[in-house]
């Protein structure tokens, strides 16, 4: 059975692994491998972000017989996620959505709730967006750059999502 638990620093090295899968998105992207893992003096660099929401209580993972399957970070001052991944070999839309609904219910759902995307168009990428959508987020228009890496904001104004996206986790 999948479940979700908040993440310890023992887990930092199922975190950079499932970050890894996600490389080729990056670099098909023209974007430069380096600044994403080791920041660019405005932005952390991956190691001192995963401590940081590992030690503040802000990374989720969904594990099932052990395995990493997925991985949620997010933001209680910024009401965010601030990553996103499910592992490429997992169930998708089932890892997903526990994350999802795990990670929302952790936040302000009073106010606007947003998640930055990659703005790749790799399959991966696109059924992240779908599950976002089926949530209730919508693409705000425009993108700009995190750790070297075009991304999209997505954001749920009323986060009274719908229960129907919470079924068959």
């Amino acid at each position: 059975m999948m479940e979700v638990k908040t993440m310890e620093l023992s887990d930092r090295e199922e975190w950079l692994k499932l970050s890894r899968q996600y490389d080729k998105f990056i670099i098909e992207m023209g974007a430069d491998l380096r600044q994403w893992y080791n920041g660019n003096g405005k932005e952390d660099a991956f190691g001192d972000y995963m401590e940081r929401k590992i030690s503040n209580k802000q990374a989720l993972m969904a594990v099932k017989e052990g395995a990493c399957l997925g991985i949620a970070a997010f933001s209680f001052s910024n009401n965010s996620f601030s990553f996103f991944a499910v592992e490429g070999n997992a169930p998708f839309e089932q890892t997903a959505r526990l994350l999802i609904s795990s990670v929302l219910s952790r936040l302000d759902t009073s106010r606007e709730v947003t998640v930055n995307i990659m703005k790749s168009r790799a399959l991966l990428i696109e059924r992240q967006r779908e599950v976002f959508r089926a949530f209730g987020f919508e693409k705000i228009e425009g993108e700009f750059i995190e750790n070297g890496v075009k991304m999209e904001k997505w954001r749920v104004k009323n986060t009274a999502f719908s229960l129907p996206c919470l079924i068959n986790l």
